[in-house]
């Protein structure tokens, strides 16, 4: 058995009929796939089996490629730790009809998990740049209101995609794990919400990527 043939029939069987579906949507064969496309849908596959029903699969497929790429990081946080680096909404609770718009676009958001709606504006996403003092600052974000209904049923593990804002800019998973994290500013700067391996639970790399500085301290699914 090939090393691609290995990791598709280790594939689950929700996983597996994933991919051979949006492929034959694509219109090219399953093992064509590149085996770091591969390697990263299997440690989606053990880590966040729920994603292949939460997201649109074209979506979710473009985010898995992007990242297998090197593009970006697929990473999974605490919804709760999302909520707290993006951009925050305080000036949106503060007034009636600011906390009914939010309220009412987060129930909007459980109604369609609650009915298997898949999300389909988007992969949530935050995007960053490394400041001077080595501190990451948030510059970006989509995803807020999915990312406080997922709080809101208790869910622990969020699929986020981690952009660089720049090309210049690193990988986050190339980022020492002690390097702060803070939050997108809003009228002022944005504050310090806690460290790397602090908050990001793993990436879904699809194999570990150690640079000076930069220690496996955060799990990279599974090689």
């Amino acid at each position: 058995m090939s090393y691609k043939g290995k990791i598709i029939s280790e594939l689950s069987d929700a996983a597996f009929r994933w991919i051979t579906s949006v492929a034959s949507k694509l219109n090219f064969g399953v093992d064509e796939l590149d085996p770091a496309f591969l390697k990263t849908l299997k440690n989606l596959d053990i880590e966040n089996p729920e994603a292949f029903d939460l997201y649109e699969a074209g979506q979710l497929y473009s985010a898995i490629k992007e990242s297998a790429e090197g593009a970006s990081n697929l990473a999974l946080i605490n919804p709760g730790d999302f909520k707290n680096l993006a951009r925050t909404m305080d000036h949106f609770m503060r007034t009636p009809a600011g906390r009914t718009v939010v309220n009412d676009e987060v129930l909007r958001k459980l109604e369609e998990i609650d009915f298997n709606i898949p999300r389909d504006r988007g992969m949530p996403y935050l995007s960053y740049v490394k400041d001077a003092d080595g501190s990451i600052q948030v510059v970006g974000h989509d995803g807020r209101h999915f990312n406080r209904a997922l709080d809101h049923l208790g869910r622990e593990k969020s699929l986020v995609r981690m952009i660089p804002d720049k090309k210049v800019e690193p990988l986050l998973k190339n980022v020492d794990p002690e390097a702060v994290l803070k939050q997108e500013k809003s009228f002022n700067d944005g504050p310090p919400r806690g460290s790397l391996k602090d908050i990001i639970k793993t990436f879904l790399a699809a194999t570990p990527v150690v640079a000076s500085g930069a220690l496996s301290e955060i799990p990279n699914g599974v090689e």
